[in-house]
């Protein structure tokens, strides 16, 4: 069995991008989820939309020890299954993993099959797959500190199914790309618009240790991860990164 170790915890190296990548580059990742170690505390409920093979959500589950918990989701059939062997792998006992996609509305949807697993997203050709509002895949009474969505282009979908959840999350993590937004008919300010409208502040990482405030207008050709979050100073105290 061959195996990736990363700080604190094991990948298995399975056929997927994410594993290859890894194998190749084992610090590649160390910059994308250094904000995950900074930012979930002890005790923290997350939930980790679009989960792939499972790096984030075990970070998440570690920095947040057996009193917090973790919802990983992730639709396709084959990369759930590399994510619950790498739940496994690690002993982790306070991580939900769960195979459907997140949308707007309950049905069975078109899925992407390539390769490529990361890339893969809701509306290609490939496999067919369950999809279910947020709001119905995670208990009512939970308050998350932190939402990641990452489902490459489908962020603004997913959360129209997730209200109840965003008016109980403190922060979320989202990735933008105006090339993925415009696949799905929507642009990522109107994607800005929708969180500022449920109460979050938008900000982008401008260096190691410092995040800005940007607007709803915010566009860019690159892909980005941006924070939102209902008290900045809570994101602040919670990474000691400075803001502007």
């Amino acid at each position: 069995m061959l195996k990736i170790r990363q700080s604190g915890y094991i990948l298995r190296f399975y056929r997927s991008n994410l594993s290859e990548q890894l194998w190749i580059d084992p610090r590649m990742r160390e910059q994308a989820l250094e904000f995950f170690h900074l930012y979930v505390t002890e005790g923290d409920c997350i939930l980790d939309v679009g989960a792939n093979v499972g790096d984030t959500a075990l970070v998440c589950a570690l920095e947040a020890g057996p009193s917090g918990k973790v919802w990983a989701i992730e639709p396709h059939p084959t990369t759930f299954q590399y994510l619950r062997g790498n739940i496994e792998l690690n002993g982790i006992r306070n991580i939900c993993a769960v195979n459907v996609a997140a949308g707007g509305s309950a049905g069975t949807i078109s899925f992407g099959n390539d390769r490529r697993d990361d890339m893969n997203r809701v509306g290609e050709s490939g496999i067919s797959v369950t999809m279910e509002r947020i709001d119905d895949i995670v208990p009512a009474d939970c308050t998350f500190a932190l939402l990641k969505i990452d489902i490459e282009g489908y962020e603004l979908h997913a959360l129209a199914g997730a209200r109840r959840v965003l008016e109980q999350t403190r922060c979320i993590y989202f990735e933008v790309s105006q090339l993925l937004c415009k696949g799905f008919g929507y642009q990522i300010s109107d994607l800005l618009r929708f969180l500022e409208q449920e109460g979050f502040a938008i900000f982008r990482q401008s260096s190691p240790n410092s995040v800005e405030r940007i607007s709803t207008s915010f566009n860019t050709a690159e892909v980005e991860n941006l924070i939102g979050v209902r008290d900045p100073c809570e994101l602040a105290e919670r990474t000691a990164w400075q803001l502007s």
